[in-house]
């Protein structure tokens, strides 16, 4: 991919406002293309770093299909879609998020808008390699699994012997079990159930505070695991997950904490109940049990987007540390796996402004 190419598809707007020059002003490589059925072949052949286009007015049915096509061209994977629209609707919106488009624009007469939003784009391209702070939880797992010094193995027939007490200097574990209260939560606490009927319909009881996106992966796949196994009431876990939702939303923490441990136990719930927890230590300033126990999720979890959730978590707790170029360093493996994931480019730039 040539990392300062960029592509436009033209159209009257962009050829009034010679959009083209003043890309090439600010000292950038341009090519501009029309819309035609040889365009993403076209597009291929050069593999910009970034291709602005609008909707297709000639395809009412389809006006996404430039989009579209470019994402199932393998040798445009790399390609940033500059979608640059005279205005912007919800169904644009919801369009583009589908494809995985996060850079949008307007067509004002404030080009430079668009002309900083390239800058921003390739501020981000020399990002760090790999980033593992968390090698020390591999670590401590290693030594945990590993037999004790001058372990033998019983002969064959005789009664396996005691482990040996494990030795004074034994790492503490990455994420150690936080205070419980003296008090347990009353057994009449108002409940705030997160997955409602249909799980696809998302509802939150009024007065509650956002959460994380990554929640809507429990409705879609817990929930439905959950139902294959039963018709009946939700399992004991996923209702106290749903508790600890509850009394997070309401920073009711103690209790929250209650809850997530014992959804924890629940293979399924780990990772999920964990990034939770982290979330908790952190609201509670317990910033260095907060990444432990992030980095414990992500080891726990399955799927991408809980371990993309887990290093983001880890960033957002490192920069409150004052931790800045670690904090950016790991966001910047979320933003190469996905580059959509939440609002982590916007993150990067700030945090690339704030490292000196």
């Amino acid at each position: 991919m040539s990392t300062r190419l960029i592509a436009i598809v033209e159209d009257d707007y962009t050829k009034k406002s010679q959009l083209k020059a003043l890309l090439e002003k600010a000292g950038y490589k341009v090519s501009s293309f029309s819309s035609s059925p040889k365009l993403i072949a076209e597009l291929a052949a050069i593999s910009p770093a970034i291709i602005i286009t609008d909707k297709d007015p000639a395809n009412a049915r389809n006006p996404f299909w430039i989009v579209e096509h470019i994402k199932k061209e393998p040798k445009l994977k790399g390609s940033e879609i500059f979608a640059y629209l005279k205005e912007i609707e919800v169904k644009d919106e919801i369009s583009l998020r589908k494809f995985k488009v996060t850079s949008y624009f307007t067509k004002t007469n404030k080009i430079s808008y668009l002309v900083e939003g390239v800058s921003k784009h390739f501020a981000l391209q020399n990002l760090p390699t790999e980033f593992d702070p968390w090698a020390d939880h591999l670590e401590r797992q290693q030594q945990y699994s590993a037999p004790p010094p001058g372990y033998q193995p019983p002969p064959a027939g005789q009664p396996r012997p005691a482990a040996p007490a494990a030795p004074q200097q034994r790492p503490a574990a990455p994420a150690p079990a936080p205070p419980r209260p003296a008090q347990p939560a009353p057994a009449a606490a108002p409940k705030a159930p997160l997955i409602p009927n249909p799980p696809h319909q998302p509802q939150k009881p009024a007065g509650m505070v956002d959460f994380s996106d990554f929640l809507t992966t429990i409705q879609d796949t817990v929930v439905k695991k959950d139902e294959e196994k039963q018709t009946g009431p939700v399992s004991p876990a996923l209702d106290n997950f749903n508790k600890g939702m509850g009394f997070f939303n309401k920073e009711q923490f103690p209790q929250a904490l209650i809850m997530f441990e014992k959804s924890r136990l629940d293979k399924m719930l780990q990772a999920r109940s964990l990034v939770m927890i982290g979330k908790i230590h952190r609201h509670m300033n317990n910033l260095n049990a907060a990444i432990a126990t992030f980095k414990e999720a992500h080891h726990a979890a399955d799927d991408t987007e809980t371990k993309l959730e887990s290093r983001y978590e880890i960033a957002l707790t490192m920069k409150a540390q004052g931790k800045l170029q670690d904090a950016y360093n790991m966001l910047a493996t979320v933003y190469k796996t996905d580059k959509g994931f939440k609002d982590t480019r916007n993150k990067l730039i700030e945090l690339k402004g704030l490292i000196k």
